[in-house]
């Protein structure tokens, strides 16, 4: 797998809120669907489409943990060589989003381990994995209801506690803010606003659960 040049995180956190907009459409999970199948059948053509397709994911999940320089490059390479091997027990292609994020930050934290001399991680960051990938458990078909125009959920956002309302607008709207735009306006480090963000919609997702926003939805259908 070659790699002209690795992204910046900044760079990397833009293409990634890019690609979770594009999770939330329908055409984007069929497409996933028979690219993975493809892959499985040992398509080397879709294999390149589905790297190149989830890179910014898995480059977003290693920085955010820490990595950066040769240990980043290396671990995105090898989360890749993982998904190959194990591209057979992806029962879903909906799943591969999450498996590909927790493969990358596990990955991650294993070199940091290995590293600790010249790593610049946090034990923070380690500690609070599971924080990090909330917005990764979150699924693609609530991800596209919570980003949606309801006026329930902008409702339901606006009661949030701290800054997660003013956050998840700038993130998820039209405009598509920058993380530098976050940082300046709300004043949130660059580094902090993955894993805020990720709390912030596991917050916005109980939320919702709490008012049955989902299955009334699905009601409506």
């Amino acid at each position: 797998m070659k790699i002209d040049r690795p992204p910046t995180p900044q760079e990397a956190e833009n293409a990634y809120d890019i690609l979770a907009q594009r999770m939330a459409n329908e055409p984007f999970i069929s497409d996933l669907e028979i690219l993975v199948r493809k892959c499985k059948a040992g398509d080397s053509n879709s294999w390149g489409i589905l790297v190149d397709r989830f890179q910014a994911l898995v480059w977003s999940s290693i920085y955010r943990v820490g990595l950066r320089n040769e240990d980043a490059e290396d671990t995105f390479q090898k989360v890749f060589v993982i998904l190959y091997k194990n591209l057979d027990r992806i029962d879903s292609a909906l799943a591969l989003p999450k498996w590909l994020a927790t493969t990358a930050a596990r990955e991650a934290i294993r070199v940091h381990r290995l590293n600790r001399d010249k790593s610049t991680i946090s034990m923070d960051a380690i500690e609070n994995l599971d924080e990090m990938l909330a917005a990764e458990e979150t699924s693609v078909e609530e991800i596209a209801i919570a980003t949606s125009q309801s006026n329930t959920v902008r409702n339901v956002m606006s009661q949030l506690p701290g800054k997660c309302p003013q956050l998840l607008s700038m993130l998820y709207s039209n405009e598509e803010s920058s993380y530098e735009d976050v940082k300046n306006q709300l004043q949130i480090p660059t580094g902090s606003i993955g894993p805020t963000r990720a709390r912030c919609i596991e917050r916005l997702r109980q939320a919702l659960i709490s008012v049955n926003f989902f299955e009334s939805e699905l009601n409506h259908d």
